[in-house]
């Protein structure tokens, strides 16, 4: 608990607990290590209204550290329904994905309303945790995820360079 003696239950989803598996490990609290497993276990649901960005980097993340460092089935099998939940989001015109998507099973996630898509810095750091996913999991789903933001982005690069003309290129 902070200094505050107060939480936020940002999500309900356990973000900090998520974030923070790997430094359990690291740092040798095996009896925390182990309490926040059960808690993954048996408590972890992830059908709320999400970030993609902060839901990737510190839910999706947390659990593939977890699972490096522990080999835990548990953390890959959260990982494996998390990932899948969160993909459609990448179902835009563009496929740059929504911002804020709420992750349910079976691939019907959807975009809040009104919501914008991703940032670029949030778009390339989630296609970073996704690679990653596909590495450990080798699903082609996320290959394709990643190929069709990598193809998206290239093709921004290319128009800010070429069409507009950019004073920063060679620091690109």
């Amino acid at each position: 608990m902070p200094v505050s003696q107060t939480s936020n239950k940002w999500f309900g989803i356990g973000l900090t607990l998520l974030d923070n598996l790997d430094t359990l490990w690291l740092m040798e609290l095996q009896e925390e290590f182990d309490e926040a497993t059960d808690w993954v276990r048996q408590e972890l649901d992830v059908d709320v209204d999400v970030n993609l960005f902060e839901c990737t980097i510190r839910a999706l993340g947390g659990l593939l550290s977890a699972h490096a460092l522990s080999n835990q089935s548990i953390f890959l099998d959260k990982a494996l329904d998390l990932g899948n939940r969160l993909l459609p989001a990448f179902d835009t015109k563009t496929g740059i994905p929504y911002s804020d998507v709420k992750p349910c099973p079976k691939g019907s996630s959807q975009p809040l309303p009104g919501q914008s898509v991703c940032t670029l810095s949030q778009t390339t750091t989630i296609a970073g945790t996704v690679g990653v996913v596909n590495d450990v999991l080798t699903v082609v789903e996320h290959t394709d995820v990643v190929e069709n933001i990598s193809e998206k982005l290239r093709a921004a690069y290319q128009l800010l360079i070429f069409k507009h003309g950019c004073p920063y290129a060679n620091r690109v």
